[in-house]
């Protein structure tokens, strides 16, 4: 596997160019595009993400394996491959939120977006990324200025964009293609991952369409569905948004 890094100034989406190139394309392809800002960068469940110059923003192909059962493990392995990467920046500690922000304290520094598409080829993943590097605080719409921080907000001294998109892919590239962590049955990684799952023990509510959920945040389970005790008991969710 070779892959080709690409970088422009501004776009709408890096994740909706890299899915095009993807349905367009016969065999895999493992392509990264990077942009120095986004216009319509999009975060899960349809929220917009704002993506302006002082960031990285970038989307790396996903070609899966034939045998993949498990491709929902890539949105928490995604959490855990940006964690550590950018843990080597910080020197304040990062955790994830469920399931794959990175968090300083309250505040967010990484935003990730997983899509499944059926390209030509077969299955394939794309995994957009959205890190904080250094923002413009006077800049920041009002509403951010209190929950998204940057690298070098938390501890960075030197960061190289380029290098840094490499460490992230790359250390992602270990869990799905060298380890083969997407054909296990069960989530190998659940105890790393909930070592640093900020919610852990935290008293959450999920809204998942029209329900509502409250209790206390156990951890992941080893099918990387997060445990909240409830009133009635343990409920494992894997969908909707928890805070």
């Amino acid at each position: 596997m070779e892959r080709q890094y690409h970088a422009i100034e501004e776009i709408d989406s890096t994740n909706n160019a890299m899915k095009l190139a993807l349905y367009a394309s016969e065999t895999p392809r493992f392509d990264v595009l990077a942009a120095e800002r986004q216009t319509g960068g999009r975060g899960r469940q349809g929220r917009r993400f704002y993506s302006p110059a002082g960031g990285i923003y970038f989307s790396a192909a996903y070609p899966l394996p034939a045998g993949a059962r498990s491709p929902a493990y890539l949105t928490l392995l995604a959490g855990l491959a940006i964690r550590d990467t950018l843990q080597k920046y910080a020197e304040k500690t990062l955790l994830i939120k469920w399931p794959n922000d990175i968090r300083a304290g309250e505040k967010k520094l990484c935003g990730v977006l997983t899509e499944l598409i059926r390209a030509p080829f077969g299955l394939a993943a794309v995994v957009g990324v959205g890190v904080n590097v250094r923002l413009d605080e006077a800049s920041l719409p009002e509403e951010l200025k209190t929950t998204v921080t940057d690298l070098y907000s938390v501890g960075a001294k030197t960061v190289e964009r380029p290098v840094l998109i490499r460490e992230i892919v790359e250390a992602l590239d270990r869990y799905v293609y060298a380890e083969r962590a997407l054909e296990r049955d069960l989530f190998l990684y659940r105890d790393a991952y909930n070592a640093v799952l900020c919610q852990r023990g935290q008293r959450v509510r999920r809204v998942s369409g029209g329900e509502i959920l409250t209790g206390v945040a156990k951890g992941i389970d080893e099918r990387g569905r997060l445990v909240i005790e409830t009133e009635n008991g343990a409920v494992p969710v894997g969908d909707g948004i928890v805070e």
